[in-house]
């Protein structure tokens, strides 16, 4: 039997039973941490846009609103561009025509002083041979006329978008999608529609309230004639 000692007063108490420990209770959460479930410091809510983004309403659609054009102005090639006024285009038409007559214009007078001058000393009547010399001078002036307005009114009016009558006047003809000259093919297709123009000569006048200045071959080949 061993004998009984008395206790320290320095010795541990001894651990209580494991089955009477007491679960420690969770503490505050650290400074700065966020708690369960909620969203860290900075971060953006569930389907909030995030923070200096803008947010999204949906596609926005561009202006629709028509482009207001000044009196005299249309829209060629995406560009507002002054229109030729009515008065200039019957000028450089007028100039033009009359580069192609003038020599129809000779051709008539050597006609009519070949066979008014030319008299058969036998007959009195006037010779066959001032006809015929009258009657081919007439053609080959015909000829000159027409290589005349070949060339001004196709090759560089389609080329430069100038004929001489609109070179003196200071407009131009272009495509009005394109602002750029038609082509020789084009200006000459353009001639043929002036056709559509010559029914009681409306066509011609169309310009006069037509918000785009054009006849009806202008609005048959899509083109415009422009100022400057």
């Amino acid at each position: 039997m061993s004998q009984w000692q008395p206790l320290d007063d320095d010795a541990a108490p001894p651990a209580p039973p494991a089955s009477h420990v007491t679960p420690s209770t969770p503490g505050p959460a650290a400074y700065g941490a966020p708690a369960y479930g909620a969203p860290a410091y900075g971060a953006p809510a569930y389907g909030a846009p995030a923070y200096g983004a803008p947010a999204s309403y949906g596609y926005q659609p561009a202006s629709q609103w028509p482009l207001q054009l000044p009196p005299g102005f249309g829209l060629v090639g995406g560009v507002p561009t002054p229109l030729a006024p009515w008065i200039k285009r019957v000028g450089a038409n007028l100039l033009d025509g009359l580069l192609a007559g003038a020599p129809i214009l000779v051709g008539y007078v050597v006609l009519l002083v070949a066979m008014t001058t030319t008299i058969d000393p036998v007959t009195g009547e006037p010779s066959d041979a001032g006809a015929i010399v009258g009657v081919l001078t007439w053609f080959a002036c015909a000829a000159v006329a027409f290589g005349l307005s070949w060339w001004n009114r196709w090759v560089r009016q389609g080329r430069t978008g100038q004929s001489w009558g609109k070179s003196v006047t200071g407009i131009r003809l272009v495509g009005e999608r394109t602002g750029v000259p038609i082509g020789a093919g084009m200006a000459f297709v353009r001639d043929l529609a002036h056709v559509a123009d010559g029914s009681v000569y409306i066509g011609y006048l169309w310009p006069l309230w037509d918000a785009r200045r054009q006849t009806f071959a202008d609005k048959i080949c899509s083109t415009v004639v422009l100022d400057g």
